[in-house]
């Protein structure tokens, strides 16, 4: 009978651990959602949307990734407040997002240049601008500064 305990006993142990592989990566998988998310939007889209590397402090992504009539956006909440990144391919310039968007939907902003961005603040924490051919902007009643702002834009 010892061989069969012995044979038992390793069908136990190999068991044990693709349970505990398939655990682990299940867990890899979860804390990677966001960015496989993200993939699957820009496909979806068409161009290559992404992630801010950024995160003011005590906000976190609410609600994954949404990918709605060529638009790919994130929301990230802390408590009440919160702001959402949204992404569209644009074949807007700085200047041509200054006149027909930001000049139409606010009575006044700052520009702000970091890492050959042009960047729009409007309506106290709201912010526009383009880089490669696609228009981002951050929107929401979050109490952003102007250098929360210019970190979550440079981090995409």
């Amino acid at each position: 009978m010892l061989p069969t305990r012995r044979r038992h006993g390793k069908a136990v142990g190999v068991l044990a651990g693709v349970a505990a592989f398939l655990v682990m990566g299940g867990f890899l998988t979860y804390l990677n959602m966001p960015g496989i998310q993200m993939q699957f939007a820009s496909m979806k889209v068409g161009f290559s949307a992404e992630l801010p590397t950024y995160k003011p402090t005590g906000y976190a992504l609410k609600g994954g990734v949404k990918n709605e009539g060529g638009r790919v956006s994130v929301s990230f909440r802390s408590g009440d407040s919160g702001y959402t990144v949204t992404q569209q391919a644009s074949d807007w310039n700085s200047q041509t997002l200054l006149e027909n968007f930001v000049a139409v939907n606010a009575s006044s902003h700052q520009t702000v240049q970091s890492n050959g961005r042009t960047i729009y603040i409007y309506n106290g924490n709201n912010a526009a601008w383009v880089d490669g051919g696609i228009r981002y902007e951050i929107s929401g009643n979050a109490p952003l500064s102007a250098d929360d702002i210019v970190k979550l834009a440079t981090s995409i």
